[in-house]
C-alpha cells in the first residue's frame, strides 16, 4: 500500500504493513512497508514495539482495530465534511489535537495505537465517547 487509501480499502492484514498512519478528519490511511519508513519512524516503532505492554489492555486485534475505526468514523458521524476528532479527557495524550492522527503499529502480538505522537494509548481511554468539531 503505497498511497492513502479510505479506512474500508486498507489491508490491516497484509503483513507487510508494519504501520498504518489513520487521519481521523476524512478516516484515510497509509499503510508503511518497513523499507519505505524513514528511520527515525523505525526507531520509534522499535522503542514501542519493545516496551512491555499487557496484553489484554493495550493489544488490538485486527478486527478490533476494525470495529474502533468504524465506531470513531460513526460517533464523528461519517463522510462529509472536515472534522476534528477528540475524546474529552484531562489525558494529554487524548485530549484536543492528539487524535487527529491514529498510529497504528504492527506487533507480534498484535496491534498498538497510538496517538499522532506515537504514544500508546490504552483501550480504556479509548473506549470514551468520542467528540467530533468541525
Amino acid at each position: 500500500m503505497t498511497n492513502w487509501k479510505y479506512y474500508e480499502d486498507a489491508d490491516f492484514s497484509d503483513t507487510d504493513i508494519v504501520s498504518f498512519s489513520l487521519d481521523t478528519r476524512d478516516f484515510y490511511c497509509y499503510g508503511h512497508l518497513k523499507e519505505d519508513m524513514p528511520h527515525s519512524l523505525k526507531i520509534l516503532s522499535a522503542a514501542i514495539v519493545n516496551k512491555k505492554y499487557h496484553l489484554a489492555t493495550y493489544y488490538y486485534s485486527e478486527k478490533e482495530v476494525l470495529d474502533l475505526i468504524k465506531r470513531f468514523w460513526q460517533e464523528s458521524k461519517g463522510d462529509g465534511e472536515w472534522k476534528f476528532v477528540s475524546i474529552i479527557s484531562s489525558n494529554k495524550n487524548i485530549n484536543i489535537g492528539c487524535l487527529s492522527y491514529l498510529r497504528i503499529v504492527r506487533t507480534e502480538k498484535g496491534f498498538l495505537i497510538c496517538n499522532k505522537d506515537y504514544n500508546v494509548l490504552n483501550k480504556n481511554m479509548l473506549n470514551k465517547k468520542i467528540d467530533s468539531f468541525k
